[in-house]
């Protein structure tokens, strides 16, 4: 079973989330703090994490930078992030620790996010 780890400080989109992936047949663990998802990485070894841009702790740079510095058995993990910062720097700078996508949360779907997964985690196309 792929595991999700979704760092987002947005209790209903987070549980929005949880809900629909859980529903799906994945292993679902939320957090709305970034130094905690970190541990949960550490911990858990998720396949794929939703991580939004601004949470209470850690900027998405930050959790990036720390992600990526993980020896390497624990930090294949695949990102998804979560924003309503549409700013093509801010994009760039996040597209450069390799993230799978940079999505607007107002203006996607949860039916998209399930299509980004499934391309992010087996590779599928729909």
């Amino acid at each position: 079973m792929k595991k999700i780890l979704i760092i987002e400080d947005d209790h209903d989109l987070s549980d929005a989330l949880r809900t629909k992936f859980v529903a799906e047949g994945y292993e679902v663990e939320v957090t709305d703090n970034s130094e905690l998802g970190l541990k949960s990485v550490i911990a858990a070894k998720p396949d794929l994490i939703f991580l939004d841009i601004m949470t209470h702790s850690l900027h998405a740079a930050t959790f990036l930078q720390r992600l990526r510095d993980l020896p390497e058995s624990k930090n294949d993990s695949k990102v998804i992030v979560l924003t309503n910062v549409d700013n093509e720097i801010i994009r760039q700078k996040l597209e450069a620790f390799h993230i799978e996508a940079y999505m607007i949360k107002a203006s996607t779907t949860l039916e998209e996010l399930a299509l980004k997964t499934k391309e992010a985690l087996f590779g599928i196309t729909i």
